[in-house]
This record gives structure tokens, sequence and C-alpha cells, in this order.
């Protein structure tokens, strides 16, 4: 009998270790989700707080490209810093994610990836003799052809926002036009952002936008942080191109091929004025 209660005292023993071990680890990945959600909110705000502050300076006067690469740098090195800490497995969902991060959530009229567009013909320059180095004429060309779309895009971007006759005979023909265009406008401002980093020279902006080709479920989307950090990408490429290719939207408006419609507003930002997948 005392050996048999020798026996089930060890397996309790071993029973408790396991499940103190257990308890451990849980509290451990606990510990560990906390730490990287309090440093995305950390840099999150930061981001948000570097951006505020170029607006305030660009609103003062303007800035040479120099003293821009600097804010650049700063604004772009707290965006990285929140990616980097960003982990899914700390979050239900995306809509979750962007709930804390609410990185659109601020009075921002003027950002560094905006700003930039005052600096694009010398950006593209310098990215074009790059390209034309490379002794492999295949690369080459599709490389300069990649560089050389995108006046293309934004003038099919223009169009597709003035067509309100196509509107009016199918608006949902309309919102999926202008959805593709736009995305395709932000895809190749991102490989031209790839082609940069592959040349080793500076970037057109200093990070990629999204595009809304994600699936979208406004119901758990309740506070509508995910549909606004969506239009906030899709605000910027749009202020960033009328700064890029202020001639072309220059002409559009005195030709009266670029007009505001008066029926455009949306009842939220992204998803809902440009359609969904």
């Amino acid at each position: 009998m005392s050996g048999e209660r020798l026996s089930n005292s060890n397996s309790q023993n071993k029973n408790t270790s396991a499940f103190d071990g257990f308890a451990e680890r849980v509290k451990r990945e606990q510990e560990f989700v906390e730490r990287r959600r309090e440093d995305t909110r950390h840099w999150a705000r930061y981001y948000v707080g570097a951006e505020q502050a170029f607006d305030r300076r660009v609103k003062a006067n303007k800035i040479s490209e120099t003293e821009f690469m600097k804010w650049e740098d700063e604004v772009g090195g707290a965006f990285f810093k929140m990616k980097e800490a960003e982990y899914d497995a700390c979050y239900a969902s995306k809509y979750e994610k962007d709930r804390e991060e609410r990185i659109s959530m601020s009075d921002r009229t003027v950002t560094a990836e905006v700003y930039a567009g005052n600096f694009y013909e010398e950006r593209t320059e310098i990215l074009k003799q790059k390209i034309l180095e490379n002794s492999n004429p295949k690369e080459r060309d599709a490389q300069l052809k990649i560089l050389g779309d995108l006046p293309d895009k934004v003038c099919s971007h223009i169009e597709a926002e003035r067509d309100f006759d196509l509107k009016k005979i199918d608006e949902r023909a309309y919102l999926s036009a202008r959805k593709n265009v736009h995305n395709s406008l932000i895809r190749n401002l991102n490989e031209i952002n790839k082609l940069a980093d592959n040349h080793g020279v500076r970037r057109l902006t200093f990070r990629n936008f999204l595009t809304n080709d994600d699936p979208y479920d406004e119901y758990k989307d309740i506070y509508l942080d995910t549909d606004g950090r969506y239009e906030y990408d899709r605000s910027s490429v749009e202020k960033y191109m009328r700064i890029a290719f202020a001639d072309l939207y220059d002409q559009a408006e005195k030709d009266g091929t670029l007009r505001v419609d008066p029926n455009k507003q949306s009842k939220t930002a992204y998803f809902h004025s440009l359609g969904e997948d």
C-alpha cells in the first residue's frame, strides 16, 4: 500500500509540475503579446506625432529637399518601427489592429508622403540614370517602362474620376473603373519605389501604399478604422500625384475635364466611395 501511495504522489507531482510549466509558458506568451502591442501603439502614436510636426513646419514655409529628407527619415523611421512591432497573432483581426494603431486619426493635411511629390522630377531623374547604367537591355527596358508608366496611370486616373456620363448610366461600373485605375496607380508607384530600393537611391515615397484588393467586412470594422486607413492611403496618393503632376491636373481643370461631382460624397471613405470587391 505504501508503494502505491508513493506512486500516486509521484504522479501528482509530475502533473503539478507539467501544469506549472504550461501556466508559465502561457504567462510568458501573454507578456510577449502585450509588449508587442504596446510597442506598436507607441510607434503608431510617434508616427502620427511626427507627421503632425512636419505638417506644422511646412505650413510655415517651404523647405529644401535636404531638410525634407531629414523629416522623411524621422517620419519614415517611426512608421517602420511600428511595422516591425506589429505581430498579427496579437490581434483577432486586421480590424482590431487598425483600431489600436489608428494612424489615420489625425488632422494631418500635408504629410511627408504627400510633400515628396515636390521632388518627383529630381528623384525620377536620378533613378532613370541608374536604370540606364544597366547593361542588360531587356531588364533596362522593362524598368524604364515601369518608370515611364506613371504619367499614363495619372491620366487614366483623371479620366476615370471625371467620367460622370458613365456614372449616370451605370454607377457600379463607374465605381469599379475608379477603383481599378486607382489600384493600378498605387501598384505602379509601389513598383517604382521597389526599383529605387534595388538601385540604392531615394524612393519616390518612403513607404508603399495599400490597394483595396483585400476582402472587407463593414460589420467587423465597427469604428471604421480600417476604412479610414485605406482612405488615408488613397488620399495620400492622390495628393502626391496632384503635386507631382500639377500640370496635368491644371490642364484638366482648365478644359473642364476634371470637375467636382456634387453627388460624389460617400457615407464612409475608401471602400464605399470606390466600391468593394
